[in-house]
């Protein structure tokens, strides 16, 4: 027992103090510190996932103190597979995030200057001459033209030159500075990830979500723009707002029940018009922060860098799903969950429809893929009408599919933006029609994205079956309409990228070859999941809220 409580406790400690003494070491000590934590990380989980699949459930109080007045550390089929998930994420990230920093360090991109003899704006610096499109001409002499930040100049359709003054790319950064701190940043995240899978209380949640927002905030602003200082502000406000809605629906249950420790509020909770009121906060505190009402992701993860965009769309909107399975499925009054769950099904509906069609209006990558993950983020509300009926045998596939979709979109949304940044740093630009022809000089990128997005795609007709015996047709629809604008909005890519030019796009230097595989290899993995449904079902049903239904 202790030594598999060790275990647990590691997968806490070892990035916090990884963290701390990257923190102390300064700049390249994360050379050697970060690999050192994966293969720390790695034997811990493989030890805690060996106690689970053996043994079942396990559960550490922490200094001994029972519950309900100490926290302990918990551990079932879906925390493995969280923890699971999160670990590999993590892994992919940091192989990608090294060469990624090293490659937009200092990098240039373009401001376009009409000719101005009586201004020294912008001076002491390099200039040459380009051929600007009549679409940017202006007409008024002595003005000062700047170009949408990452914007491309087609070749064609030229009316006159300009001066064009260099500046830094808004997704460079000066060199060194975010390569530093993203590792610690990065670091204490996932410690707070680990922190939140093993919890199994209400309170500890609130702290460990907290603890994600300190380390999502600062990583927003590395790329040093005004736009990223602004969404990384709007961000913060929004995740402190949704803390404090949530704490309060805390204090209501503790005031009602005596303890906030999930089992023992299983147990005790009924129906009331105080539980009802705390039930209402916790949904729209977790729905906020899992960014299926776009408060906050979309304009976060457009001004984001991509390692930190990954982050947030694969892991840290994920923290707040689970959070509200776990309160859904474990704590609430069976009675109540039929009330409420057609309400959460029919507000993921409409987010599903409307950023799917917001996602096929985009003129830029990261905007596009941004919607796709709101979209994405709402397909998994759809479990909570499918499973309301927990005695039902559906209710069980229905959970299941849920984590299952949960886990796949992580994967395949992680690859898709890590080729958004290989694309990013062949054009030096997100605009759709500057990308026209990357495929054909970057297969593997073209290949990358195709399986990806094929994925996505696919992937909510794992729903299906639980609509079909649940009877519950009208979310088919909901799913055939939002897999039909996935299905445009991935192919109005794809035709960009497999275009043909007469003027091939050129880069200058070579692009890393694992920022290139690191995503092929996390499509396999979302591909491939299928072929291992068997032991994930195994997994996910240990001390599952359906396991009588299950083992039936």
């Amino acid at each position: 027992m202790m030594d598999s409580q060790l275990w647990a406790a590691s997968m806490l400690m070892l990035p916090l103090i990884a963290a701390i003494l990257i923190f102390i070491f300064g700049r390249y000590s994360e050379r050697v510190l970060v690999p050192l934590t994966i293969i720390a990380m790695s034997i811990s989980l493989w030890n805690l996932f060996l106690q689970v699949w053996t043994n079942g459930m396990q559960s550490y109080p922490i200094a001994n103190w029972d519950t309900p007045l100490g926290v302990e550390l918990y551990v079932d089929g879906l925390s493995i597979a969280m923890l699971i998930m999160t670990f590999i994420i993590n892994v992919c990230v940091s192989v990608y995030a090294f060469k990624y920093f090293a490659c937009f360090e200092e990098q240039t991109n373009w401001s376009i200057k009409t000719p101005d003899r009586n201004t020294k704006a912008l001076s002491q610096t390099k200039t040459e001459h380009v051929a600007l499109p009549s679409s940017y001409k202006e007409e008024k002499e002595n003005q000062l033209v700047v170009v949408e930040e990452n914007d491309y100049l087609p070749s064609n359709d030229v009316e006159e030159a300009v001066t064009v003054t260099t500046k830094r790319n808004p997704r460079a950064f000066p060199k060194g500075q975010a390569n530093f701190l993203f590792w610690p940043l990065w670091l204490l995240l996932w410690g707070g990830l680990n922190a939140l899978f093993l919890s199994s209380n209400l309170f500890s949640f609130y702290v460990t979500l907290e603890i994600l927002t300190l380390a999502s905030v600062p990583m927003i602003v590395l790329s040093n723009t005004v736009l990223a200082l602004n969404a990384a502000m709007r961000y913060l406000f929004i995740a402190v707002f949704a803390s404090i809605v949530y704490l309060l629906a805390i204090v209501f249950l503790y005031g009602v029940v005596g303890s906030l420790d999930i089992q023992s509020l299983a147990l005790e909770l009924r129906s009331g018009a105080t539980i009802w009121m705390a039930i209402f906060l916790i949904l729209i505190a977790l729905i906020i922060k899992s960014g299926v009402i776009p408060f906050w992701l979309v304009s976060t993860i457009s001004n984001a860098p991509i390692p930190v965009a990954i982050l947030l769309v694969a892991l840290v909107i994920k923290a707040a799903f689970y959070i509200l399975l776990r309160v859904w499925f474990e704590v609430l009054p069976n009675e109540i969950l039929g009330l409420v769950s057609q309400l959460v099904g029919l507000i993921a509906a409409v987010i599903i429809i409307w950023a799917s069609w917001q996602a096929l209006q985009q003129r830029r990558l990261i905007g596009l893929l941004a919607y796709a993950t709101v979209a994405q983020a709402a397909y998994l509300l759809l479990i909570f009408p499918l499973a309301n009926g927990i005695t039902d045998s559906w209710s069980f596939d229905a959970w299941q599919a849920g984590i299952y979709l949960s886990i796949s979109h992580a994967f395949v949304l992680a690859a898709l933006f890590m080729v958004a940044g290989h694309i990013l740093y062949i054009v030096n630009s997100d605009f759709l029609h500057g990308m026209q022809g990357v495929g054909r000089i970057s297969p593997l990128t073209l290949i990358t994205f195709s399986i990806a997005g094929l994925c996505l795609i696919a992937l909510p007709s794992i729903l299906v079956d639980a609509i079909w015996q649940s009877g519950q047709w009208w979310w088919l629809i909901v799913i055939i309409i939002g897999m039909l604008l996935t299905t445009a909005y991935i192919f109005k890519v794809l035709i960009l990228l497999f275009t043909k030019l007469d003027d091939p796009v050129k880069h200058e230097g070579g692009l890393a070859l694992s920022m290139i595989l690191i995503p092929l290899l996390l499509s396999i993995i979302a591909l491939s999941m299928g072929f291992f449904d068997g032991e994930i079902s195994r997994v996910l049903a240990m001390e599952s809220p359906f396991g009588e239904v299950n083992r039936n």
